[in-house]
């Protein structure tokens, strides 16, 4: 009735038509049941193929716009998205304060690859560039149950970084991370349970489940991950509800992620979005990404625009890579293009 309910306030048609077709519906789908293909679902990851997806029984929770992002504790300006590039917020360890790449840049850039630690700018801590070290922390701030430290530990232990690779040891602490509250760790576990993802664990002995995937992309959207929500909105408009895709589509944009504008422009062209739904979701858009910017974070930005384009022409992979790897590869690509210029003099 939910669905109902929308097309008709949207005008699209009336309440007595939609009804018609939804009992049309619902009359083929007990046409084409049988136990052989109820069977054969059952072997199907995630739901059967007549099986509608109820992603939340919180609907209302969800649909709400969340709150804006925390403060970078030094320039008071809302954190980047999460899915910015790897240097648009940097977690410290030595302190667990999460410090947006505008204020990491001037003190971390002229520093990395060149062995010398980097002084935490919130802190004064020097923090060393080596592997070990950094995991060495990260444990530290685990055990104090920092939820952004758990994660990024059990992407170490997920990659075999330094410590032994378990992925059960970094789903659990994922899950216990998520239990917390951790919004990158519900994300994470979206990512790691949803079938079909790039992270196919499924030689583990670890199941994909769509509905467990859901539910963390759920949790991790509620406290504003705009990639879960984005996620969650395109679960739902290909295996559930493509009106509650699109209110995902029009929170996301509202938030500031570029694709799920995207996607709200193209709601509106298939008629899925009213004009006074995408404007509103325009000018909220413009707003978040003006409360987010500033000339010192746009300098990190041109960068890894720079550096990726210098990647591409090359011929070398192209990938996000862990922040310390984007610097030092950097440097790198900048040293030998500097050398070519001198050898050209």
């Amino acid at each position: 009735m939910y669905e109902i309910e929308e097309f008709v306030n949207k005008g699209y048609c009336s309440k007595a038509d939609v009804e018609k077709a939804f009992q049309a519906h619902q009359s083929y789908i007990a046409s084409i049941r049988s136990d052989q293909r109820e069977a054969a679902a059952a072997e199907m990851p995630g739901f059967g193929y007549y099986e509608p997806f109820q992603l939340s029984a919180t609907d209302d929770e969800l649909f709400k716009q969340p709150p804006p992002n925390a403060d970078c504790p030094l320039c008071s300006i809302p954190l980047p998205l999460f899915s910015e590039n790897a240097l648009a917020r940097r977690y410290q360890s030595c302190c667990g304060q999460i410090i947006c790449g505008g204020c990491m840049w001037p003190v971390e850039y002229p520093l990395y690859g060149s062995g010398a630690p980097v002084p935490c700018p919130s802190c004064n801590t020097l923090n060393s560039e080596d592997e070990k070290e950094i995991v060495k922390g990260l444990m530290k701030r685990a055990d104090e149950k920092d939820v952004y430290a758990m994660t990024l530990l059990g992407t170490r232990f997920a990659e075999g970084s330094v410590v032994p690779k378990s992925m059960h040891r970094a789903i659990e602490i994922w899950e216990e991370a998520a239990e917390l509250g951790g919004i990158l760790a519900c994300n994470t576990l979206g990512n790691i349970y949803k079938p079909g993802s790039l992270n196919d664990i499924d030689d583990t002995g670890i199941d994909k489940d769509w509905k467990k995937a859901c539910r963390y992309y759920a949790k991790a959207a509620k406290g504003n991950h705009d990639l879960a929500r984005y996620n969650l909105g395109v679960l739902e408009n290909n295996h559930g509800s493509k009106i509650k895709a699109m209110k995902h589509m029009l929170i996301g944009a509202a938030s500031g992620h570029d694709d799920a504008l995207t996607l709200v422009k193209q709601g509106l062209t298939d008629h899925r979005v009213t004009k006074e739904e995408y404007d509103n979701a325009l000018r909220a858009y413009k707003e978040s990404k003006k409360l987010m910017d500033n000339a010192q974070r746009d300098k990190p930005k041109a960068w890894m625009k720079r550096m990726n384009m210098m990647k591409v022409l090359s011929g070398g992979r192209r990938g996000p890579g862990t922040a310390g790897e984007l610097l030092k590869e950097g440097r790198k690509i900048e040293q030998a293009r500097k050398k070519r210029g001198n050898r050209r003099r």
